[in-house]
């Protein structure tokens, strides 16, 4: 026998319903946003229907990764979800975003949960729920803080961007980021003690991480390899984003100068290995 369980857990919002609908669904800044979230692929894309796969930080350096499939009509107030993966605890998670207008302009924004549970597992239920509140809590908490400050986040964040020629194989420039583990990209100093970065491994052409513990300056930081085959070798491209806290933009400048130092020397460190490998050095 199996037993019903719904959570549900509303924030109020300054913006529009629109506003908040769109960041809901643009999967491209959640990184940026969300504590946790340190990569999301599309699997499939449809014009109302989405199955996407995210990868959480659990904070001591793993990621978790999950597989959601998404629905919703045009213009509606509901955005659908199903988890086809879970962490075999429940069973069904489902549920919807939700955002409501006001009459006064600002938006209702919920997050809604509903799992059956195993007779045999009930006595982790009450940690389960525990969990999906609180993470709905934080969901909604940084979608509201992204929504109602997104001006000033543009004019906090800065991008490092750089890429190279590797005259080889793609899989071996792609092995060797592979294989350096968390100094796949560099850490911000200044943070709290622990793993400094989560990473996501997406063979055979793309590496993402994140930095999951940041000092006081920075309020995110995330960054990904992409590699593509090109003749008689491959194009490596290295992008960092970075958001500043509001008190601390006058360090921008400094730091994107080590960061695009850090990036050409790991991008110096590819091609090296690779080229010396295929003789082409």
């Amino acid at each position: 026998m199996r037993e019903l369980f719904t959570t549900d857990v509303r924030v109020e919002v300054a913006a529009s319903a629109e506003q908040v609908r769109a960041a809901v669904l643009d999967l491209s800044t959640w990184p940026q946003v969300h504590l946790r979230t340190v990569h999301v692929e599309y699997r499939e894309k449809h014009e109302n229907e989405d199955l996407v796969e995210i990868w959480t930080g659990t904070g001591d350096g793993l990621v978790k990764s999950r597989r959601i499939r998404r629905r919703w009509a045009p213009d509606s107030a509901r955005i659908e979800f199903a988890h086809e993966t879970g962490d075999g605890r429940e069973d069904g998670m489902r549920g919807c975003w939700t955002v409501e207008p006001r009459p006064d302009g600002t938006t209702l924004a919920g997050m809604l949960h509903e799992f059956t549970v195993a007779e045999d597992a009930m006595a982790t239920t009450g940690d389960l729920v525990t969990s999906l509140e609180r993470g709905s809590r934080d969901f909604l908490g940084a979608l509201k803080h992204a929504v109602e400050n997104r001006a000033e986040i543009v004019r906090l964040t800065t991008t490092v961007r750089s890429s190279g020629f590797v005259a080889g194989p793609a899989r071996t420039a792609y092995d060797f980021l592979a294989r350096r583990g968390s100094d796949v990209g560099p850490a911000i100093a200044g943070g709290p003690p622990g793993p400094a970065l989560a990473r996501v491994l997406v063979p055979p052409n793309r590496i993402a991480y994140k930095q999951l513990r940041l000092p006081e300056t920075v309020e995110a930081h995330v960054g990904r390899w992409t590699l593509t085959e090109n003749q008689g070798g491959v194009l490596v491209r290295a992008d960092q984003v970075v958001r500043f806290a509001p008190d601390a933009a006058e360090t921008r400048e400094e730091l994107r100068k080590t960061l695009t130092a850090e990036q050409a020397d790991r991008l110096h460190a590819v091609k090296a290995h690779v080229e010396s490998l295929t003789g082409s050095r």
